[in-house]
């Protein structure tokens, strides 16, 4: 997924309006890296990003999102695990979230 998100992340980033949204959930956000690229580029400087997925794939994102790499991010963005599959795992929304997959 990090090499997908590196080839959609910039038409993603800066062709829909983010500035809008408080919260970005990203279901199947694997390590991450389309949420970092939004916060970065075109979410408000306050918006924080939660990264949905399965649980070897979350353990897995710790490491990545613990990297000196995403330091200026890495206290806006949630973790959590879960199985779009299963909808007692499915975190609930919120007025603000902008939900992607």
């Amino acid at each position: 997924m990090t090499s997908v998100d590196g080839m959609s992340a910039f038409p993603v980033v800066h062709d829909y309006a983010w500035a809008q949204y408080s919260r970005i959930v990203d279901v199947g956000g694997s390590l991450g890296s389309m949420t970092a690229h939004i916060l970065r580029g075109a979410a408000p400087a306050n918006a924080t990003g939660m990264i949905f997925d399965l649980p070897e794939v979350v353990a897995k994102a710790k490491s990545v999102w613990k990297d000196a790499a995403h330091a200026d991010i890495a206290k806006r963005v949630t973790l959590v695990e879960g199985s779009f599959l299963e909808a007692r795992t499915i975190p609930k929304a919120h007025d603000g979230d902008a939900w992607l997959m």
